[in-house]
């Protein structure tokens, strides 16, 4: 099956499958992403909603939403950024859609770009006992 597509299969040293890798992964490695305008780190959407990108330092997003994770917590983190904690959280890489929630926050992957996590949905749940 030709897909146009070139390709590298990376074995390990038992000869068994450890990857693929395309031109694109490389040149984006290389020279990362080719975005022609700056991209938002954070969009407010609405009062509860918020747009935020999955590369997003984790410590910078904290900031916005005291309350949400103890500054110690957050030092001794295994991630850097939000998509991380989010692929921490699932145990997996995620898929569009997949959400998860912690304290009063639900967060929603919206897109993923080039095995990443491109922007996540951020909403503001009330907390327990108010409606």
């Amino acid at each position: 099956m030709d897909t146009g597509k070139e390709i590298v299969v990376v074995v390990d040293e038992y000869g068994g499958l450890a990857g693929i890798v395309t031109v694109e992964d490389l040149l984006s490695e290389v020279v990362g992403d080719f975005e022609s305008e700056p991209v938002e780190e954070i969009q407010k959407l609405d009062d509860t909603t918020y747009r935020l990108q999955g590369q997003l330092p984790i410590r910078s997003w904290r900031d916005l939403f005291t309350g949400f994770l103890p500054g110690q917590e957050v030092d001794g983190l295994a991630f850097d950024t939000l998509g991380g904690f989010i692929i921490s959280l699932l145990g997996r890489m995620p898929r569009p859609g997949d959400t998860v929630a912690v304290r009063n926050l639900c967060l929603t992957v919206e897109s993923i770009h080039h095995h990443h996590i491109g922007t996540v949905l951020l909403h503001l749940q009330p907390p327990e006992g108010e409606a």
